[in-house]
């Protein structure tokens, strides 16, 4: 006797049943669940990821809109390690910062070198144009961090000449 394939209706009960599959639904909006999106973000943080694991976690960040999530969680990181994880998946997922660049610039003033060096790379990776507000802003603040000479001087430095090249581009 032949079977009859199971209706959509049975295969999505299935499916969507909490206890044999964990099921992320994906709109326009992102991920549905923000937990999910927590736990990727936790699990970026945390680095206990093999390396299959984090480039899982990195699509699903990169399918669910996580900006500002994202960003809350760059803020909040209990430590500069945690800190520097997230802001390289923002570049590691190719998240438009061109909104949040003073917030990178920032960030790339960082006593901590990763932080810094993260971030920096955040900003090389904004393809949009800045304003030239957000630029002159920006170049007080770098300047300033350099005038105090600390052990990231050099990162500091790249900034302020990334800036000023966008200012004449």
């Amino acid at each position: 006797m032949k079977k009859t394939p199971e209706s959509f209706n049975e295969k999505a009960k299935e499916y969507f049943d909490e206890k044999k599959y964990r099921t992320v639904i994906v709109g326009k909006q992102g991920i549905k669940n923000s937990d999910d999106l927590a736990e990727a973000i936790e699990a970026l943080a945390d680095n206990k990821l093999t390396a299959d694991e984090r480039e899982e976690a990195l699509k699903h960040l990169k399918a669910s809109n996580p900006r500002q999530a994202l960003l809350k969680a760059i803020e909040e990181a209990g430590n500069d390690e945690k800190r520097a994880k997230l802001i390289a998946a923002c570049w590691e997922i190719d998240m438009d910062c061109t909104k949040d660049f003073l917030f990178f610039v920032n960030l790339a003033c960082s006593d901590d070198f990763n932080v810094a060096l993260e971030a920096l790379t955040v900003i090389e990776n904004i393809e949009n144009e800045i304003g030239d507000n957000e630029l002159e802003e920006a170049k007080k603040i770098v300047s300033a961090k350099i005038k105090l000479k600390t052990e990231n001087i050099d990162l500091q430095v790249d900034l302020l000449q990334i800036i000023k090249d966008r200012q004449r581009g």
